[in-house]
C-alpha cells in the first residue's frame, strides 16, 4: 500500500509515549507498505536523525521548496517570501495571545478549578488547524498516486474537510479529545450549563470530523468500545496497541523511598495529575511520618516547577533521561492521572524497568492490569497514599507485582504481536479495496 501519513510533530526524539508510538509503528510498516511521511517545519537535526533511522521512508517537509514549478501556494497570489512573512506574523500572533492566557485566565494555574479550567477551553486552540494552506497542499498532494491518506493525533482531524472524496482516508486517534474533556468537566467544583453545551459542541464536532474517514484506529478495545457507539457503521474502528520499545531485562530491584513520575507538563493529564498529587495526595502520605523522595521526569516549565516545589520541596525535575529503563529500576513508579483516554506508554516502560506501580483506575484504562497482582489502583488521595506506603514496607509485594506485570506485557503487549496486529489492519484495509 501507498501510504500518506500527516503528522503534526516530529516524532523524535523519543522522550514521549507520542513519538514512541508513532516511531515505531512506522519503523514497522515501512518494511511492507510504501510510505511517505509530511512534516511541518525546516530540516532539524531531529529530522535528519529520523530520516537515517527509516531510510525506507519518504519525507515531505512544509512549505515546500522555494523552486517548486507546482508552488500549492500560487492559487493564493503570495510568492514564497510574502507566504512565509504573513505565516510569521500569524504564528507570532497566536503564540503571544497564548501566553496572554496563560497569564492572566487564571491567577493560579495550578488551583484545582481554575487548572481544569484553562485546559478545557484551551483545547479547541490550535495552530495547526488554522493553516489553511497547509490543508490546501495536503488536498493536493493526496491526489498524486497514493492509495491512502493517514492522519493521526487529535490537531490533524480537520484535513477531513480537505482530503480527496475519492480516497481512502484513515485515523489513528491516540487520544479522544471530548472523553479527556468529559473526564476533565466532571472534575469541575461548579459545573455550569455553558460548561456543558460547550462539551457538547466540542464533541459533535470531533464525532462529525471522524465521520469523514473510512477506518479509525485507537490503542486499546476500550476506546474502540466507546467509538462504536458513536460511529455509524461505515466506519470501521480498529484497536491496535502502540510498540512498547524493547529494553534491557533488568532484574527486580527493591524500592524503598524514591518515587517516580514519567511525564512532560506539555501534556496537561501529566500537569494535572502532578497537580492533585502534590495539592492531595501528598499531605496523606506525609501523615504516615515516612520520607519519600518524588523525580519527575520530562520537560517541566520552570513557573511550573517553582508553583509544585511550594507544595512540595520533596520534589526532584531531572528532565529528559537517557536511560529511562534503569532509572525507574529500583524506584516506585506513580501514575496520578485522572484525565485523557488512549494507551499509557508510561505504564509499560515502568513495567519493562520492574517498576511497581500505584495508578489510578483512569491511568490504567484500557490496560489489562489488576489491583494487588500487577499495580496497585487507588482513586482517592488517602487511598494512593495508602497504596504507596504500603508497596514501600512490602519488599514481597514490590517484587511479585514486578514479576506479575512484567509477564503480563510479555504475553499481552509482545512486540512482534503488536506489529503483526497492526500489519493486519492494513492487509484488510488493503483487500478491501481490490
Amino acid at each position: 500500500m501507498k501510504l500518506l501519513i500527516i503528522l503534526p510533530y516530529v516524532p523524535y526524539p523519543l522522550d514521549s509515549g507520542g513519538n514512541q508510538a508513532v516511531f515505531t509503528m512506522v519503523e514497522a510498516m515501512s518494511h511492507e507498505h510504501n510510505l511517505t511521511i509530511v512534516l511541518r517545519g525546516k530540516e532539524t537535526g531531529d529530522i535528519r536523525a529520523l530520516k537515517k533511522l527509516l531510510p525506507l521512508v519518504t519525507f515531505k517537509l512544509y512549505p515546500y521548496a522555494n523552486n517548486n514549478d507546482n508552488n500549492p501556494y500560487d492559487s493564493f497570489g503570495f510568492d514564497n517570501c510574502q507566504f512565509r512573512l504573513i505565516r510569521y506574523f500569524a504564528s507570532s500572533f497566536r503564540r503571544k495571545y497564548h501566553r496572554y492566557l496563560y497569564r492572566h485566565a487564571d491567577a493560579d494555574f495550578l488551583s484545582p478549578h481554575n487548572g481544569r479550567r484553562h485546559a478545557f477551553f484551551m483545547k479547541p486552540i490550535d495552530g495547526f488547524s488554522a493553516d489553511r494552506a497547509f490543508f490546501q497542499a495536503i488536498g493536493t498532494l493526496a491526489k498524486e498516486g497514493f492509495d491512502a491518506v493517514q492522519c493521526e493525533f487529535y490537531d490533524t482531524l480537520p484535513l477531513a474537510y480537505y482530503l480527496p472524496d475519492d480516497i481512502l482516508k484513515i485515523f489513528v486517534h491516540h487520544e479522544m479529545a471530548f472523553v479527556r474533556m468529559e473526564n476533565e468537566l466532571a472534575l469541575f467544583e461548579d459545573r455550569t450549563i455553558e460548561d456543558e453545551v460547550f462539551f457538547k459542541r466540542l464533541k459533535d464536532r470531533e464525532i462529525s470530523m471522524l465521520k469523514r474517514f473510512n477506518h479509525i484506529v485507537v490503542l486499546t478495545e476500550h476506546d474502540k468500545a466507546i467509538l462504536d457507539k458513536e460511529l455509524p457503521a461505515s466506519v470501521q474502528v480498529h484497536a491496535s496497541p502502540a510498540i512498547v520499545r524493547q529494553s534491557e531485562d533488568r532484574a527486580f530491584s527493591t524500592c524503598a523511598n524514591e518515587l517516580v513520575f514519567v511525564g512532560n507538563a506539555s501534556h496537561y493529564p501529566n500537569l494535572d495529575g502532578m497537580t492533585w498529587f502534590c495539592q492531595e495526595v501528598l499531605p496523606e502520605l506525609r501523615k504516615h511520618g515516612k520520607n519519600f523522595k518524588i523525580y519527575v521526569t520530562g520537560q517541566w516549565s520552570k513557573k511550573i516547577q517553582k508553583q509544585l516545589f511550594k507544595l512540595a520541596p520533596e520534589l526532584e525535575f531531572v528532565g529528559f533521561v537517557p536511560d529511562l529503563n534503569q532509572f525507574l529500576n529500583g524506584k516506585i513508579s506513580i501514575c496520578p492521572i485522572r484525565i485523557g483516554s488512549g494507551m499509557r506508554m508510561k505504564v509499560l516502560e515502568s513495567v519493562q524497568a520492574m517498576s511497581p506501580i500505584v495508578i489510578t483506575q483512569k491511568g490504567i484504562e484500557g490496560q489489562d492490569f489488576n489491583t494487588n497482582q500487577e499495580c496497585m489502583i487507588a482513586d482517592s488521595a488517602k487511598d494512593f497514599a495508602d497504596a504507596i506506603v504500603k508497596l514501600s514496607e512490602d519488599l514481597t509485594l514490590q517484587e511479585s507485582i514486578s514479576k506479575n506485570a512484567k509477564e503480563k506485557i510479555k504475553s499481552r503487549y509482545n512486540p512482534n504481536e503488536m506489529i503483526e496486529k497492526r500489519l493486519a489492519v492494513y492487509r484488510n484495509i488493503g483487500s478491501k479495496q481490490l
